[in-house]
């Protein structure tokens, strides 16, 4: 098993390799600068283009020979004959384009800039040369390859990437699975440790991070697998990911509910029902904080989650009281604007209906409807908490075309 403490070192490797190549652009262009203040913007730009290319020639060979010693370590563990190549990955044509756009700084009188955007670059394309060099020689010897991330720095984008285990075959099959982005934490490790996937890498589980990719699929009404090949839905489900607790992304590890600032009196008047809300968001992945009682206060919020903050509503009637509730929050929210709390202006609501008498599909109904009285003060999205314990995030037409 391939464990976290050599993907560390790996991931250090490449840092290294990447601030190297970002101090030599640095010093290239800071002495061309210096030589010829008065350059062109067709100088300068070649000038970048040059560095660039002389900065991969040595520190990006540099990183894929450090992605190539893991490959071929990998390959020994496993009893495997093979040795990684070092090809070349990045497309001369690519770096023109993207200096091109760049250099549209320069002509607003912006080097500094222009330099930093130029350094940014480098550093992405020495890191992007070792993984495409992995990828070549897992397609060369037919192995297949995950992304695996470090968990702390993974986006929505890679986490899906990474969700997806060791099915990777080539760059041309991979699909959305071939795109890199800057600081991205991800690196490519080859498959050779046999039909296990969870049990190649210490820490990744891609089975579990699946799971999770589901769920957040079917909170988004996704079909998770049909969201892989179809950028709409899969924005949606990426919308959906980026709610979520990165730990419990990662590792399923679910987010504590933190009680900080609850007097012992509040904490114990809080309903049993509220109690059983906060955990079970929690278990989906929400980091949630419950916010304390102002008794002073014109109206209270009940919680943050995700940053934002929320009212959570428990029905027990039928849809007419999920209406009513609805209502409720939304008065809060004017009530508070009205005494001048700066509390954000748009509501947000959360409705419970697994006491409710009616049908999730009625609740969630009642719920779009309400979007549309209240479309003026911004209500466009909303989540229920159906009846089987699932959840259902609930978006206006028009933030869904969005």
């Amino acid at each position: 098993m391939l464990s976290q403490a050599r993907l560390a070192r790996l991931r250090n490797q490449l840092d290294a390799s990447a601030r190297q190549a970002d101090a030599y652009v640095r010093a290239y262009m800071a002495a061309f600068r210096s030589e010829y203040p008065e350059a062109g913007v067709a100088e300068v730009r070649e000038l970048a283009k040059s560095a660039i290319a002389d900065a991969l020639s040595v520190f990006g060979d540099q990183a894929a020979e450090v992605a190539g010693q893991l490959f071929d370590e990998l390959a020994a563990e496993a009893g495997e004959d093979a040795t990684a190549a070092i090809f070349d990955t990045i497309d001369p044509s690519e770096v023109d384009r993207k200096v091109r756009w760049l250099a549209r700084r320069l002509a607003d009188g912006d080097y500094p800039g222009f330099e930093g955007s130029v350094r940014d670059l480098t550093r992405y394309y020495v890191r992007r040369q070792a993984f495409e060099n992995m990828a070549r020689n897992c397609e060369a010897r037919r192995v297949r390859y995950a992304r695996v991330p470090s968990g702390t720095e993974t986006c929505a984008f890679c986490f899906m990437l990474c969700s997806r285990g060791f099915v990777y075959k080539s760059e041309r099959t991979a699909g959305v699975g071939h795109q890199y982005h800057d600081h991205c934490d991800c690196v490519i490790v080859p498959g050779f440790g046999g039909g296990d996937q969870d049990h190649q890498v210490e820490g990744y589980e891609p089975s579990g991070m699946y799971e999770r990719w589901k769920a957040c699929a079917r909170t988004a009404d996704v079909d998770a697998d049909e969201a892989l090949g179809n950028q709409e839905l899969r924005r949606r489900v990426l919308d959906e990911v980026e709610t979520r607790d990165w730990r419990w992304l990662y590792s399923g590890e679910e987010p504590e509910v933190s009680y900080g600032g609850w007097s012992a009196r509040d904490k114990r008047k809080l309903a049993e029902q509220e109690k059983w809300e906060h955990a079970f968001l929690a278990k989906n992945g929400f980091p949630i904080f419950p916010i304390p009682t102002d008794r002073a206060a014109p109206a209270n919020i009940d919680m943050w989650m995700s940053g934002e903050l929320w009212e959570l509503k428990s029905v027990t009637g039928d849809v007419r009281r999920v209406g009513q509730r609805i209502d409720e929050a939304v008065s809060k929210w004017d009530r508070l604007h009205e005494a001048g709390l700066s509390i954000g202006s748009v509501p947000k609501v959360i409705v419970d209906n697994t006491r409710g008498r009616s049908s999730d599909d009625d609740v969630a109904a009642e719920m779009r409807k309400k979007m549309i009285k209240y479309a003026e003060k911004g209500f466009d999205e909303a989540y229920l908490i159906r009846s089987d314990n699932t959840i259902l995030h609930i978006r206006s037409e028009a933030q869904a075309r969005e």
